[in-house]
């Protein structure tokens, strides 16, 4: 029993999810080996501190195969979006300075459409017609 609960621990500590906007343009590409992959970053804005603004992190994500084809079919730059996934670290050196650092990104899983920026929807109340924002509907 102690056995299959450690088991079950590995797989559900490394998940990463966050919401943010897509950075640029997603390209799909292809390896050497013919594995379809398309690399973006998504903005996050980290959690303001008392009254300042303390800037925005640039998650590095890659999706492979259908998943990259979907992402870059449907999401464009500035698109908010829901990512899903774990994290990847790979240890890399550059010899020229003498020194190493790790490199992590997120290695997309699943991903959503968000409905922030939706495009406006028109509500008929039975009185006035009325355009609301999609923003309106949420709190």
């Amino acid at each position: 029993m102690r056995k299959e609960c450690r088991i079950i621990l590995r797989i559900i500590m490394n998940r990463f999810t966050t919401i943010g906007r897509i950075t640029k343009e997603i390209e799909v590409k292809e390896t050497k080996n013919g594995v379809k992959y398309a690399f973006f970053s998504v903005a996050v804005d980290k959690k303001p501190g008392k009254g300042k603004d303390n800037g925005t992190d640039f998650l590095p994500c890659v999706a492979y195969d259908k998943l990259a084809e979907f992402i870059s079919k449907y999401f464009k730059k500035g698109d908010p979006i829901l990512v899903e996934g774990h994290l990847s670290s790979q240890t890399k050196k550059k010899e020229e300075f003498n020194f190493s650092y790790v490199d992590v990104k997120v290695i997309v899983d699943k991903v959503e459409f968000l409905p922030i920026n939706a495009p406006k929807q028109e509500y008929n109340d039975g009185n006035d017609n009325v355009d609301i924002e999609a923003d309106d509907l949420f709190i």
